[in-house]
């Protein structure tokens, strides 16, 4: 069995691209620290049925987005700034941080869907906009992509998984990349997952190629040791 680590693939001409949240259609109404208390800001606010960003129940529960998020992410302009324009079916990626989801064009989505509906959940975003070229991002329409699937799947005898805190006093647990391996029998059935300890988004070899194949371009695959595999 084969594993890697889901990311951001930023060398030049790979297509990687990231976006950012706004009030308006430009990046003039982006959220800038420290938020203000009497607004929903997308990166404190976000919660799904298990809790909110920083919980436990998020990490390693996760769910579906909570009707109030849907409502407010609705309202928000999703801005990037690509430097070549061309239909895209993936506009940004995955990290650990619960908030950065992808958005997927609706032939990414179908595909994803016909393999499995229960992996995703999504969620139709409208506001895309190009920044560089001022126009809609090709490509569209566009999902926002939610991961459910959640599984304990670092071998904990040969990973690097160390407990750090955030400055608001909450705390979180890090992998190293360079020292972290799979248990290949705790690999869960969807093939893609974002781990329950560490929050960190992985797939098979199979899922990689299936994801490739339906028009990934611009996501890197990190390719991670595994343990107890077939």
């Amino acid at each position: 069995m084969t594993v890697y680590v889901l990311g951001l693939n930023y060398e030049k001409g790979a297509g990687g691209m990231t976006y950012l949240w706004s009030r308006t259609q430009s990046k003039a109404g982006r959220f800038i620290i420290p938020h203000s208390d009497n607004e929903w800001v997308p990166y404190r606010n976000i919660r799904f049925e298990h809790g909110g960003l920083l919980s436990y129940g998020a990490t390693a529960k996760g769910g579906r987005l909570t009707s109030k998020t849907k409502s407010e992410l609705l309202k928000l302009w999703f801005l990037s700034e690509p430097s070549e324009k061309y239909s895209r079916d993936v506009v940004g990626s995955f990290s650990k941080l619960l908030h950065d989801m992808p958005l997927c064009s609706e032939k990414l989505k179908n595909a994803i869907t016909t393999l499995d509906e229960n992996t995703f959940e999504f969620l139709e975003i409208e506001n895309v906009w190009d920044e560089s070229h001022n126009c809609p991002i090709d490509g569209g329409p566009f999902f926002m992509a939610n991961l459910l699937i959640r599984a304990d799947a670092w071998d904990k005898e040969k990973s690097e998984i160390v407990p750090l805190k955030r400055p608001d006093g909450t705390s979180y647990n890090a992998v190293s990349i360079s020292r972290c391996v799979v248990d290949g029998s705790q690999v869960p059935e969807s093939g893609i997952w974002r781990d329950s300890l560490t929050n960190t988004v992985l797939c098979t070899q199979k899922y990689r190629d299936f994801l490739i194949t339906a028009g990934c371009r611009g996501w890197s695959f990190t390719e991670v040791p595994v343990t107890n595999g077939k």
